[in-house]
């Protein structure tokens, strides 16, 4: 495909404003002395694929330079201030793009030049450009639409009047860019209301008939449409759709497009309400007409300007009196020529859900209508009532190395970091109930309905809990990412050795003796951790600190590039427990590490 590109070079030379008011300023460098920057080329055309992604962005540079009259300087500072767009300055000399604000389609950078305390300020605009599969077309001064395919070929002897054309346009660089803009498309449905949800967007004159069909009988088109019937009306009634007020850019084209069957040769119509003012006073107006499709589904365009300073749109469809019209897929974009529909009511539709979002962050309204969570099977496990309370099967709180908390119906566990320590709720036989239990999995003392009972423990125990020697405490000092803790942040559990937890035997509130302990004995090592698993007089008590590996959680990043994509990333947290023994009695901190895998 032939490409017609014409390149321009800005140049400002701009003298500085050192004069006060009411005073003539100082006159500006003339000839070899004027001061310039100049920025080549300075006005980007970005082409998309089919996709609709920009290609080779980063090849796309301009180059950057400064001139004293003819002499060319190195500036001692550049810098970019980009609108729309991502853009730097590489080195001093290079403009670099490094991507497209998400939804734009055209935009500029300024980039500002500092060179012995004098400054200069270039634009350098950009548009992007869906058409690079032969769909661009390029207006000439007569406006006559010249495709750029025939200049490639001569079709009916007009080659000469084609490249007289080209040469016209090749001399009126401001025509093509102008043109360029106009014919940007792909870009983001405008049309408020035009998903034809339940959103208190759309206004429906005369009810009775104008209705909204969420079921299409026609199987290419997937989304609700506009039913406008009316017969038997002996004087004109306007009924139709109208659409809310958007706010527009002047001097831009616009192109409003939907799919149509009309039957009959009553043809409905449309308004395009321009004005200055977001009240749509003053208005200036247009009224085409839609043509029948006599019953078959068809796309319907119209492609308009907005004149300069008419900032505000509105749009309404419909019948001067009777007539049978469908409307569907209804779409207001920039550009001139119609897209895919999207949708514009992403953001009304999450509000009206009780979702908001404000920039990072995000508030849910729990009393929103319905408010449910899915599994991968498709089961509500749990939601949000009317009320605001939380119904679900299971509540579960993450493990991070200090315990969690388990609620499955009427019964809640809480587990610290060796074991499970309180259950409270209702048990399976319907009594109230208030448990401890001590770390070695004894149920220690109970709360019912008939009062507080201390628990007899009828034998004493030894219960291991695996662990690996660190070192002593001059450990705690050390952060998560010293190499002491490397073999404990792995997917695997490391090896070590067992200390042992010891309860003694109870009877009535009373310790038993155990082995070679006495009852007073028995008494002051209850809960403590010990070398060996038995009772006798060389076991010693457990010093020093020790690791085990706790549960790791896994989830996923998702960051935004600079060209609006997204990125996923899996990342992983690790924790390990640090259980600090000093003369048997356990208490336990974490550390933690985040990984991507």
């Amino acid at each position: 495909m032939a490409k017609i590109i014409a390149q321009r070079t800005f140049t400002v030379s701009r003298a500085p404003k050192d004069g006060k008011p009411g005073e003539p300023g100082k006159p500006g460098d003339k000839g070899e002395d004027a001061l310039t920057l100049v920025i080549t080329p300075n006005t980007f055309v970005f082409q998309t694929n089919e996709s609709g992604e920009i290609e080779n962005l980063g090849q796309n540079t301009g180059k950057v330079r400064m001139y004293v009259g003819k002499v060319e300087v190195v500036p001692d500072s550049v810098d970019a201030k980009p609108y729309n767009c991502y853009a730097r300055i590489a080195g001093i000399s290079t403009l670099v793009f490094d991507g497209v604000s998400p939804n734009q389609w055209s935009g500029k950078v300024e980039v500002t030049a500092k060179y012995k305390g004098q400054t200069r300020t270039a634009t350098v605009e950009f548009v992007v450009s869906a058409q690079k599969w032969n769909e661009a077309k390029i207006v000439s001064i007569d406006k006559e639409v010249v495709g750029l395919k025939a200049a490639q070929t001569t079709i009916n002897g007009r080659t000469q009047a084609v490249e007289q054309r080209v040469g016209r346009i090749e001399t009126r660089a401001d025509n093509i860019e102008i043109e360029v803009k106009k014919q940007v498309f792909g870009g983001a449905n405008l049309l408020k209301g035009a998903s034809l949800r339940n959103l208190n967007l759309l206004l429906l004159q005369r009810e009775q008939y104008v209705k909204i069909v969420n079921y299409p009988s026609v199987a290419h088109l997937e989304h609700p449409y506009i039913s406008i019937s009316r017969h038997g009306a002996t004087q004109n009634e306007w009924n139709g759709a109208k659409f809310p007020v958007i706010k527009a850019i002047g001097g831009k084209t616009y192109t409003l497009s939907m799919y149509t069957r009309i039957y009959g040769s009553e043809q409905p119509y449309i308004e395009v309400k321009r004005s200055r003012s977001k009240d749509m006073s003053a208005p200036k107006n247009s009224y085409p007409n839609i043509p029948s499709t006599y019953g078959v589904w068809k796309q319907y365009t119209y492609t308009f300007e907005l004149e300069d300073g008419y900032n505000y749109l509105q749009i309404f469809i419909g019948c001067t009196r009777n007539g049978e019209a469908y409307l569907s897929e209804i779409q207001l974009e920039e550009g001139t020529k119609a897209t895919i529909w999207k949708d514009p009511d992403v953001v009304e539709s999450m509000e009206a859900a009780g979702i908001y979002l404000n920039g990072n962050d995000m508030s849910i309204n729990a009393r929103s209508k319905h408010f449910n969570f899915i599994d991968q099977q498709g089961n509500v496990v749990a939601s949000v009532d009317d009320m605001g309370a939380i119904n679900g099967l299971k509540f579960k709180t993450r493990n991070i190395g200090g315990g969690y908390i388990d609620l499955t119906g009427s019964l809640m566990s809480v587990f610290g970091a060796v074991a499970k320590n309180i259950e409270f709720g209702i048990d399976d036989r319907g009594q109230a109930i208030l448990k401890f239990y001590d770390n070695a999995g004894n149920n220690t003392l109970n709360l019912s309905p008939d009062g507080i009972k201390a628990e007899s423990i009828s034998k004493a125990s030894f219960k291991g809990l695996g662990v690996c020697y660190i070192g002593g405490m001059n450990v705690l000092n050390y952060s998560a990412n010293h190499s002491i803790f490397d073999p404990y942040f792995v997917d695997t559990e490391p090896s070590g050795t067992m200390v042992f937890l010891y309860t003694g035997a109870k009877l009535q509130g009373r310790f038993l003796a155990d082995g070679a302990w006495s009852q007073s004995q028995v008494e002051a090592n209850n809960g403590r951790y010990f070398y060996r698993n038995s009772a006798v007089s060389n076991n010693t008590p457990v010093n020093g600190v020790y690791a085990a590996r706790q549960p790791q959680f896994k989830y996923t990043q998702t960051n935004t590039l600079p060209s609006g994509a997204s990125v996923g990333f899996i990342k992983e947290i690790c924790t390990i427990a640090l259980y600090i023994f000093q003369d048997g009695k356990i208490s336990s901190i974490y550390r933690q590490r985040e990984k991507v895998l």
